[in-house]
């Protein structure tokens, strides 16, 4: 049951991550001072906007669960599963579009790091590269 809580309840990524993974970006991107202020505006409208759905997640979540407390009426149940469902797609399109706008702030010669970069974000997804997310 811990493990369960762990997964539904934890905690965004620590402020750190966000740092060295902004950082990362500016690098392999080759981002100028000016892009980088645009780009850090774009994070921090970015991070506001997932922490919102975030709570708006919980709530639901927290909906869900407290079900278990009246003595097995889950009328709402679906209804709640299906709310989750579109607070976590409307959080998928921050992040997609967060990507689409960093595309947009970079100019023609950044186009090709911009590509590889989302090829190595992709792989990251790929089934194949599990193994990346193993604790060995």
């Amino acid at each position: 049951m811990i493990k369960v809580a762990f997964v539904f309840l934890r905690k965004p990524m620590p402020t750190f991550r966000h740092e060295v993974i902004r950082d990362v970006i500016i690098h392999r991107l080759k981002l100028d001072e000016a892009r980088i202020k645009v780009y850090d505006s774009l994070i921090r409208s970015r991070q506001s906007d997932i922490n919102n759905k975030e709570k708006q997640l919980l709530i639901l979540k927290n909906n869900l669960f407290e079900m278990f407390k009246s003595d097995g009426n889950y009328v709402k149940k679906d209804s709640i599963i299906n709310g989750i469902g579109i607070k976590q797609k409307a959080i998928e399109n921050i992040r997609f579009n967060h990507f689409e706008k960093l595309e947009l702030l970079c100019i023609p010669d950044q186009i090709t790091d911009f590509e590889t970069f989302m090829s190595d974000v992709a792989s990251m997804f790929n089934p194949k590269n599990l193994s990346v997310w193993s604790l060995k």
